[in-house]
């Protein structure tokens, strides 16, 4: 069973700010119709995750704070733009605590920038097999 969502593209914000940049549109919409044609997936998780520059506890708390903030933001569009039902979704925003990779490099954060969507719960789909004699 799948444990996540995936996307290929990434979901951009406005700078230091969670208001969805209107060219991550048609990425959220397709998200919301994959939601949609699959009622057999009952919760998702919309996670936040951010890079860091500076390793401060107040940069880690303020990247907490943006990072729960965009995934809140992502939830909303697929509830209110995407017609996914809320009970189908929770945000959580991590920060930096999940690095995919080194925050040392430009192109380390720019990973580390994401926005992910975990599967917590599915029914399990049973295919129907016809055995003829």
């Amino acid at each position: 069973m799948a444990d996540k969502i995936k996307i290929n593209e990434k979901v951009f914000f406005e700078f230091d700010k969670s208001k969805i940049q209107e060219r991550s549109f048609s990425l959220l919409d397709e998200v919301a119709k994959v939601m949609n044609e699959n009622p057999q997936v009952k919760k998702v998780r919309v996670e936040g995750h951010a890079s860091l520059e500076k390793d401060t506890a107040a940069t880690r708390r303020y990247n907490k704070q943006l990072s729960e903030l965009r995934a809140k933001a992502v939830m909303e569009y697929l509830t209110k733009k995407g017609g996914v039902d809320e009970g189908r979704l929770e945000s959580k925003g991590y920060g930096n605590e999940k690095p995919l990779a080194s925050n040392d490099t430009d192109e380390g954060r720019e990973k580390n920038r994401r926005v992910e969507f975990t599967i917590l719960e599915q029914d399990v789909v049973k295919k129907k097999v016809e055995v003829t004699p």
